[in-house]
């Protein structure tokens, strides 16, 4: 209303200068506000600037610093290279003097060498001397055992054979010891070594004497005493090649394992079954690898013309799986004849599965299920260990029912109406001694080849041939050993 009012009143010029002031007016507020938020926008924008700023200098001053640091490493590396360039140029400056040192010195140094090929040849040939001194020198000696014995000792003490041994026999801890004490010691003397066997030495110069004639046994013989004086690590008792054909039947045992057959438990022994026509033998047995070399490879039970022929009567004494006596029914022939001599129940067990799996050679074999001793009717008492099972007589006390009575061999010859003994095979763990003084009448009227093992007792080596001599004048004796420890050697006599 007013403002109609005074359009009416006042002219129109001055309402539309009024007008346009209240207008001014009525906008000038929202001007100031605009202007306001405006001034805070640019505040906010110039704050913005600052930061964008600050951290603008804070790269440049990064990157100067940055620049600097690889300033320094250019530095760094360039003063490097001029170093590695200064040892290179040293190198190659060494590397010609020592051209040229060799240039000048190679003539002496041929000379050198010349004059250690020549001293080496002058070793040889005084090796060679001596050598030749020393063979002549053991010829003489060798007439006397103890001379020998000394003689292959002081040879013996310079070799250091560290796996000169059988491990299926041996304590691998106690081989080790052994070999640790060896290494290098050559303090002992001859004489207080040959002290040890001051009591042998006259029944083993004797036994010595009786192998007049066979090198190679008396050879043996005194090998055997100095294994026994001064270890495996300085005598060998067994050759190298047969040690290397032990390896390879080992290395080719599952060849004549037979197939499909199966394991037998006895004792501490587990037995396979093996077919042994590649050694010779049409026959099947079980048995362990150890058996088999020795029996059927190195033959222990033969040595050169002492061992079972065509048509002979046999003694085998001291059976055990029945191996060996299958062996002698095949050697013998329809016309021979075995009595195996076997009492160990776990023993037999075997033996009769091995006769089982050979029905052409059984029938030539006689089981004796009796030890075999000085006397018959003995009562026995046995540890059963397989293989290494040994008697003792009992005297007295209880009466043992598990194991037969003993038996002569003397006895069985004349229960059995023998006219003939051929040939008589002892392994029996240390009892042999006492069978052969029961097998004295025997071995008088018949003169049996025997192939006797006189390893298991010090003293059987010596005294078995010595007693021998004694029942039979007439035999003449050899020596063979079948293994690297002192087990397994073989008396022969015929």
């Amino acid at each position: 209303m007013l403002k109609g009012i005074v359009k009416f009143i006042l002219p129109a010029g001055v309402y539309r200068r009024i007008a346009a002031i209240c207008y001014a007016q009525e906008h000038l507020g929202a001007l100031s506000a605009q202007t306001e938020a405006l001034r805070q926008l640019l505040q906010q924008q110039k704050e913005l600037a600052d930061s964008i700023a600050r951290e603008v200098r804070q790269q440049a001053e990064w990157i100067s610093s940055s620049d600097k640091k690889l300033q320094h490493q250019a530095e760094w590396n360039a003063a490097n290279d001029k170093e590695l360039q200064r040892h290179a140029d040293r190198i190659e400056s060494c590397d010609r003097s020592l051209r040229l040192l060799r240039d000048a010195i190679r003539p002496e140094l041929a000379s050198i060498v010349r004059k250690v090929t020549d001293t080496g040849d002058k070793l040889s040939l005084t090796w060679d001397i001596l050598r030749y001194n020393l063979l002549k020198g053991k010829a003489e000696a060798l007439l006397e055992f103890e001379s020998g014995l000394a003689y292959t000792i002081a040879a013996g003490e310079v070799n250091e054979w560290f796996d000169n041994y059988d491990a299926a026999f041996c304590d691998p801890t106690a081989i080790a010891a052994w070999i640790e004490s060896r290494k290098g010691n050559y303090a002992e003397g001859i004489p207080a070594i040959m002290d040890r066997v001051t009591d042998e030495l006259p029944k083993l110069s004797d036994f010595y004497q009786l192998l007049e004639g066979d090198d190679t046994s008396r050879d043996l013989l005194l090998r055997l005493i100095a294994w026994r004086l001064i270890g495996f690590t300085k005598i060998k008792l067994l050759p190298d090649a047969q040690v290397r054909a032990e390896q390879e039947f080992y290395a080719h045992l599952d060849e004549i394992e037979v197939a499909g057959v199966p394991t037998l438990r006895q004792a501490q022994f587990e037995l396979k079954c093996f077919d042994l026509s590649r050694y010779g033998f049409d026959l099947r047995c079980y048995a362990i690898p150890l058996s088999l070399i020795m029996d059927f490879v190195r033959r222990q039970y033969e040595n050169g013309d002492v061992g079972v022929r065509a048509a002979d009567v046999v003694l085998d004494c001291g059976a055990c799986w029945g191996d060996t006596s299958l062996m002698f029914a095949h050697q013998c022939g329809k016309t021979g004849r075995v009595y195996a001599f076997e009492f160990v129940a776990s023993n037999l067990d075997v033996f009769h599965r091995n006769l089982a799996l050979n029905p052409l050679f059984a029938p030539r074999i006689t089981l004796v299920p009796h030890a075999v001793s000085d006397r018959s009717g003995e009562r026995v008492s046995c540890a059963d260990k397989g293989t290494s099972s040994s008697i003792s007589l009992q005297q007295g006390g209880a009466v043992n029912t598990e194991f037969p009575e003993s038996i002569s061999i003397d006895d069985f010859v004349r229960s059995h109406g023998l006219t003939k003994v051929d040939f008589i095979k002892m392994d029996i763990e240390g009892s042999e001694m006492a069978a052969l003084a029961g097998a004295a009448e025997t071995i008088r009227r018949f003169r049996p080849r025997l192939a006797i093992s006189v390893y298991h007792k010090p003293d059987d080596i010596w005294q078995i041939p010595l007693y021998l001599k004694t029942v039979n004048p007439e035999y003449r004796f050899s020596l063979k050993h079948c293994s690297r420890s002192s087990l397994e050697t073989i008396l022969f006599a015929s």
